[in-house]
């Protein structure tokens, strides 16, 4: 099922909105279920995209963090935040990357073999790792990896010249700048 730009653009903005409204990251639920029903598609799949792609924007916050650390003199404890948050990433993207064959894989067969609703993990494992399969393709990677990085630096860049054009308190800077991310 592959999305036109123009309909991933618009599920975006709908789970941007949705955010407006929603706690926090519940926005991405809204984006699945609602591109799942105008794609006749498994909303638990499309979950699992989303999955993927917050990892990557894990992974480019660590890298950006990583130039920071080269650039300037940081704290220890956001050096050890950062080291933490790579190794979680880390290891959410080879259990993700070994699908069937790692721990969510395991999980699937095991509930495959339950009786009543708890038998629908199978179903629900299978669908979420279906939605992840861009980790497993190594043609995709740095195509998904090139999206994250123009995306991070377009929030940078608009993040740098909303700041500087307004030129805020530092508490409301800062502030903006968590609402972004």
């Amino acid at each position: 099922h592959d999305l036109t730009f123009g309909d991933a653009f618009d599920f975006l903005a709908i789970g941007a909105l949705a955010g407006l409204v929603l706690p926090p990251r519940l926005s991405d639920v809204v984006r699945a279920v609602t591109a799942s029903r105008f794609r006749s598609t498994s909303a638990t799949g499309l979950f699992g995209t989303i999955v993927v792609e917050r990892l990557l924007d894990v992974l480019m916050l660590v890298a950006f963090g990583a130039v920071v650390t080269m650039l300037m003199p940081v704290p220890p404890l956001l050096r050890g935040t950062l080291a933490t948050l790579l190794v979680i990433v880390a290891a959410a993207v080879v259990v993700l990357w070994l699908g069937e064959r790692g721990p969510m894989g395991v999980i699937g067969r095991w509930a495959g073999g339950l009786r009543g609703p708890a038998s629908r993990i199978h179903i629900w494992t299978d669908m979420f790792l279906s939605g992840t399969g861009v980790i497993r393709e190594r043609s995709r990677i740095p195509k998904a990896l090139l999206a994250t990085l123009v995306g991070w630096l377009f929030a940078t860049a608009s993040v740098t010249v909303l700041t500087n054009a307004f030129a805020p308190a530092p508490w409301f800077a800062g502030m903006f700048t968590i609402v972004i991310i």
